[in-house]
C-alpha cells in the first residue's frame, strides 16, 4: 500500500505512525489489470511558504524510470496540482516545478489522467491531452473565488471523494459529495 503524503503531513510523524512505512519518500506504482496507476510523492518539508510541493531530481528519476517501464496506460495521483488553477492563492503552494513534471507525463504518452486534491475543489484540465483532474476534500472546500485570494480561504460546502473505474482505453473519474460537517470549520492561519 502506498499513501499519498500531503502539504500538511510531516515524514517524521508519519514514520512513526507507520512504521510499516519508511521514512523516505513515499512513491509507489500498483498495477491493476492493463493500468499502472503511479503514486506521486510531491511534499516539500523545506518550502519557504511550507506548503507547496517538489519532485527533486531523485523522485524525477523515478518517475521518469516508470513512464519508460511497460507498454500499458498510467494515471497518476498527487497531492499537489500540476498546473495554474485560476485560484491565485493556492497557485503559489502548488508543485513548484508542475509544469516540468506535467511534461514530462505528457511526453510518455501512456498517462490517461492525472488526479490531485490539494485545492479541495473539482477542476478539470487538459494538457498536451492528458486529463488533469482535481478532487474535493471530504472536509472542507475551496470558495470558488478566482483571482487573487489567500490559500487558507476555506468554506463549508459538502465534501467528497473520487470513484476511479479503470478502463484501458476510457478511464471514469466519479465523484461522490458527502455531508456538510456538523459545526463550523475552523484551521489555522498559521500553519
Amino acid at each position: 500500500m502506498t499513501l499519498l503524503l500531503g502539504n500538511h503531513d510531516r515524514r517524521g510523524p508519519f514514520a512513526q505512525v507507520f512504521p510499516e512505512h519508511s521514512a523516505a519518500f513515499q512513491q509507489g506504482h500498483q498495477d491493476f489489470g492493463a493500468t499502472r496507476i503511479l503514486y506521486l510523492d510531491t511534499m516539500d518539508e523545506n518550502a519557504l511558504n511550507k506548503h507547496s510541493g517538489l519532485m527533486c531530481p531523485a523522485r524525477l528519476s523515478w518517475l521518469q524510470a516508470q513512464l519508460e517501464a511497460g507498454q500499458g496506460p498510467m494515471i497518476v495521483l498527487a497531492h499537489h496540482h500540476m498546473l495554474a488553477s485560476g485560484f491565485e492563492g493556492m497557485d503559489e503552494i502548488k508543485l513548484s516545478n508542475g509544469l516540468a513534471v506535467a511534461e514530462m507525463i505528457a511526453g510518455s504518452t501512456r498517462c490517461q489522467m492525472v488526479i490531485n486534491g490539494h485545492i479541495h475543489r473539482i477542476i478539470f484540465s487538459i494538457f498536451k491531452g492528458v486529463a488533469h483532474a482535481m478532487i474535493k476534500s471530504p472536509c472542507h472546500q475551496m470558495p470558488m473565488i478566482l483571482g487573487k485570494g489567500a490559500s487558507s480561504l476555506s468554506v463549508a460546502e459538502p465534501g467528497g471523494y473520487g470513484v476511479l473505474l479503470l478502463d484501458p482505453t476510457s478511464p471514469v473519474l466519479h465523484h461522490v459529495d458527502v455531508d456538510l460537517p456538523s459545526g463550523p470549520v475552523e484551521f489555522d492561519l498559521a500553519s
